[in-house]
């Protein structure tokens, strides 16, 4: 059990840290550009990371029971979504602190320079949502946790696909 632990906490070390790199570097090399696709990519890290994961604690003979591979991938996408949530935050609170207000005040310019049917309301929508868009506690957790449910989402996806394979192998349909 010892063994399988650490297996599991080096995997998901490992997997926060090369995704939260992935998202947080180019946002310190350039403050003003749009993380969406480092966030994706980040996500994708994470995903692959919880996978290998997976596989190579099923490698050790450790994951017989579907709660058991559902325990495993939750400790795993949890340790790597705290990892990437932390690292937002540092990036947000301390490393790039006027970052978030910066997009705020972009998006706002965006959208007051749109359709002139709508974006009073769209401004209004927006300005009413200025605590929670400069926060960077709240863009941290909500980074960490869009990251933790898509990698929940895959290990309860890999959990049954693994049941059902095994029971296939050994011939019970029921």
């Amino acid at each position: 059990m010892a063994r399988l632990l650490l297996v599991l906490v080096l995997r998901a070390l490992r997997g926060g840290l090369i995704a939260a790199s992935v998202m947080l570097v180019p946002l310190l090399v350039w403050p003003n550009s749009d993380a969406r696709l480092t966030g994706y990519a980040g996500l994708l890290i994470v995903l692959l990371s919880v996978q290998a994961g997976l596989r190579a604690v099923a490698a050790l003979g450790d994951l017989e029971t579907l709660a058991r591979r559902l325990a495993c991938g939750f400790l795993l996408a949890l340790i790597e979504s705290l990892i990437v949530g932390v690292g937002l935050y540092v990036l947000y609170a301390w490393l790039s602190p006027g970052v978030l207000e910066a997009r705020f005040t972009k998006t706002l310019a965006l959208v007051a320079a749109g359709s002139p049917v709508h974006a009073a309301e769209r401004v209004a929508l927006l300005t009413a949502g200025h605590a929670q868009a400069t926060d960077p506690l709240f863009k941290a957790v909500e980074g960490g946790m869009t990251i933790f449910f898509a990698a929940l989402l895959l290990v309860g996806y890999l959990g049954i696909r693994a049941q059902v394979a095994s029971r296939l192998s050994r011939g019970r349909t029921r």
